[in-house]
């Protein structure tokens, strides 16, 4: 079900809607900002030569339980009228992993750090 989903919010283009909502937000309540900070800091500690790939993504998924709440709560009611407006009205359980699932798919590409 959940791959149907998908594929429907692609197809309808409401998932590159809820990707800009989220980047949006996430912006607007600094947490990319604070996000940025904190890896700069990791990289001037230990020297980016020294930092590996694996702790990169430990630490990004550590700071991704960090999004405010209102920030879950919107992207949850967003998919939510997205689905009723798609006309999938078949009950569908939404959890946290399922949000963090989609925070995780809408931070894209790399976060550029300046020095």
């Amino acid at each position: 079900m959940k791959t149907v989903i998908s594929q429907k919010l692609i197809e309808s283009g409401e998932w590159e809607k809820l990707r800009e909502l989220v980047k949006t937000r996430l912006t607007e309540c600094g947490w990319r900002d604070q996000l940025k900070a904190h890896f700069k800091e990791i990289i001037q500690k230990r020297r980016v030569e020294h930092v590996t790939f694996d702790e990169i993504v430990k630490e990004l998924t550590k700071n991704r339980a960090m999004v405010p709440d209102s920030v879950k709560r919107e992207l949850l009611q967003r998919i939510r009228t997205s689905l009723a407006q798609l006309n999938l009205t078949e009950p569908i359980a939404v959890d946290k992993k399922d949000i963090a699932e989609a925070l995780w798919l809408t931070v894209d590409g790399p976060i550029p750090i300046a020095f």
